[in-house]
């Protein structure tokens, strides 16, 4: 089954510290992400395979787009400043190697 880089995007998101997998039921399959802090529901947008604009839904259900680059910059510090705390290193380390391996796995921005 072909992914578009909006899923593979979201499937990289549930692995951040704060983040998770949405579970939903299976008559109405939803394949997004929740941030645990903020409860805030993130999925691809239909309308832009790329992933340069995904889906957000607040905790309120108010629902936005959202540019990806600016969700991902928030995500990739909080889960860097996490990691150098847990396993050691510079937040700035932590987010490079990060932010490298999400270009890698995803396809992002290429």
């Amino acid at each position: 089954m072909t992914t578009t880089i909006a899923e593979r995007v979201i499937d990289f998101l549930g692995n951040l510290q704060g983040m998770d997998r949405l579970q939903t039921l299976i008559e109405e399959p939803r394949k997004a992400v929740i941030d645990l802090n903020t409860a805030a529901i993130i999925e691809a947008d239909p309308k832009y395979p790329d992933g340069e604009i995904l889906l957000y839904e607040r905790a309120n259900g108010a629902q936005s787009r959202i540019h990806t680059h600016k969700l991902i910059e928030q995500l990739f510090v909080r889960h860097a400043s996490e990691l150098a705390v847990t396993e050691g290193g510079t937040v700035k380390d932590q987010y490079t190697h990060i932010s490298e391996h999400f270009y890698r796995k995803t396809g992002f921005g290429q």
